[in-house]
């Protein structure tokens, strides 16, 4: 029953991101949740954590790909909105350096990684005007 309603959800968001790439932004408002829901309720999803996160990193490079197919251009124009998360993650990094303990900072960073390339690097590609997150916005709170 849970690995039908993952599956779902995960065709679901790849339908609602061929229409409008920028409704994965509600994907990843939700996504840890939604991962624990699963994990919870099915041993799989448990003892495989990151299936989910995944399935998440690969509807992203598909939102990505659909922005792209559409003609428009992930890098133009660079938004205030990429200028600024990616202010944030140069900010996280540097933050390592002056940590107390630094090996494990920097262990932390490297293991989460993947999710803040996820967030903050593949993002801010998919949302190219104020009409695409307003949409994602209005899509997060039907899902969420």
């Amino acid at each position: 029953m849970v690995f039908a309603v993952v599956a779902l959800v995960f065709i679901a968001f790849a339908i609602a991101i061929t229409i409008r790439p920028a409704n994965v932004i509600a994907l990843a408002v939700s996504v840890y949740a939604f991962e624990q829901w699963a994990q919870a309720n099915a041993g799989y999803f448990a003892r495989n954590a990151a299936i989910i996160n995944y399935g998440f990193g690969v509807l992203c490079l598909y939102a990505i790909l659909c922005a792209v197919m559409r003609g428009r251009n992930p890098l133009n124009p660079i938004t205030p909105a990429m200028w600024t998360w990616f202010a944030l993650f140069t900010f996280a990094a540097v933050s390592c350096l002056w940590s107390i303990d630094r090996d494990l900072s920097i262990f932390l960073f490297k293991y989460n990684l993947p999710y803040v390339v996820t967030f903050v690097g593949m993002m801010p590609f998919v949302i190219q005007d104020r009409e695409d997150l307003n949409k994602a916005m209005l899509m997060s709170l039907l899902f969420g």
